[in-house]
């Protein structure tokens, strides 16, 4: 594959206000050695396949932020972006004669969306604040979304304060879940015909949350729970020899997280630190539209493998003093979960079988930056090394046709940073 993003932001202030504008433009593609060997049953095809896909992305936007009162603000955005799907075809060539096969031409798709968003921040009381937001989508697809974000934050006391949040958000269906198409017998694919019009929905979602916080110079506790109800799931389900796309479910969330935070502001003169250790779990229900679906689908469908039950973890970000540099050291523990959904239907053949599993994984990063140092023009620079995966555990995540998507294993990725 290869990306290119560019991005531009200008902000200018006013009295009493600011104006914000901004322009993103990325791009990307296939590579120009692409190259997919699809695998049924644990075998190669007698073919290979070749992709051609593409697309362009424009995103302008424009934000003006107003000050009120004292301590208070408002926040009104507008939003433009425009993104050109060239989409997918697959050249079918075969691996032992000079043969190939080309899917149809669906050309270049474009993705319209102009939304409309504010933000209210009140601040006047010393011990309690409320914010506000709205927005509104209108797409060129998917036609009109609204949504809406509520949150309100009580210092009880000096050190222990409570937050509430409520919300409301949608994710639109990918142009691959609309146009895809299958690269091998019972891969995924789409129902998208040319004769019928697009049927999948955008996803939507209402979250609540819930959270009590204790914070003192060197040392935070904060316990929050959230309940999630989601509607219009997009789920896979088996048709025409492949597995398609369908809005077929809701479902139920209920979780929470207890985390510990502590800090050292100087160790010796040479070192500061903050720490980081969490603890999540959460419970799904999934709850399938039975009227089109068979016993089987339903107990497919009903697989929660969105999240793993439980999940520890921390991070540590230390500054040497005497250093020009910082370390920062992740790591978590994710439990046993569920395979994906797609998984579920290889070798179960009947409702009730013993689900599919992935074993526990452990996984640390460790990212060293260098502190800011002038280079250019009496502009700041910055150099970072990322080491994902350091112990190359490999963790698979939630796969389809059988198997598992794998890691990348250990990357080392270095960039440079330089302002302007």
């Amino acid at each position: 594959l290869h990306n290119l993003l560019v991005s531009v932001d200008h902000t200018k202030k006013f009295d009493g206000f600011s104006v914000e504008t901004l322009f993103n433009y990325s791009t990307g593609g296939d590579g120009d050695n692409d190259y997919i060997q699809p695998v049924v049953d644990g075998k190669h095809t007698e073919y290979h396949v070749d992709r051609n896909f593409g697309y362009n992305s424009y995103d302008m936007g424009l934000e003006t932020n107003f000050d009120l009162l004292k301590n208070s603000s408002l926040l009104i955005g507008l939003e433009h972006s425009i993104d050109s799907e060239d989409i997918r075809r697959d050249r079918f060539i075969s691996n032992s004669i000079d043969s190939s096969a080309i899917n149809d031409d669906l050309g270049v798709v474009n993705f319209v969306n102009s939304a409309l968003y504010s933000q209210i921040l009140l601040q006047e009381a010393d011990d309690f604040s409320l914010s506000g937001n709205f927005r509104y989508d209108r797409n060129n697809i998917y036609d009109e979304n609204v949504n809406y974000r509520f949150a309100a934050v009580w210092s009880i006391t000096d050190k222990l304060y409570c937050k509430l949040v409520s919300g409301s958000s949608y994710r639109a269906p990918t142009p691959e879940q609309i146009y895809g198409r299958a690269v091998r017998p019972g891969g995924v694919g789409s129902s998208f015909t040319r004769s019928s019009d697009i049927d999948l929905k955008p996803q939507t979602a209402l979250t609540h949350e819930l959270l009590l916080g204790y914070d003192s110079s060197n040392f935070q506790v904060i316990l929050n729970g959230f309940y999630l109800e989601t509607t219009n799931r997009i789920e896979y389900v088996s048709n025409l020899g492949a597995l398609l796309p369908k809005n077929l479910a809701d479902s139920k969330s209920i979780g929470s997280e207890l985390t510990l935070r502590f800090a050292n502001s100087d160790i010796k003169k040479h070192v500061k630190f903050i720490g980081d250790l969490y603890v999540a779990g959460q419970y799904t229900t999934i709850e399938p539209d039975q009227k089109y679906l068979t016993d089987r689908e339903v107990d497919i469908l009903q697989v929660n493998e969105m999240y793993p039950q439980l999940i520890v973890g921390g991070k540590l970000n230390v500054d040497f003093t005497k250093l020009p540099m910082t370390l920062l050291v992740i790591g978590n523990w994710i439990s046993k979960r569920n395979d994906s959904q797609i998984n579920q239907t290889y070798n179960r053949p009947f409702v009730g079988d013993k689900l599919h599993t992935m074993p526990a994984s452990l996984l640390f990063d460790v990212v060293i930056s260098s502190k800011p140092f002038v280079l250019i023009s009496e502009k700041k620079s910055t150099v970072r090394l990322i080491v994902r995966d350091v112990m190359d555990n490999n963790r698979a995540q939630p796969g389809f046709g059988g198997y598992n998507i794998p890691s990348l294993g250990r990357t080392v990725t270095v960039s440079y940073g330089q302002e302007f």
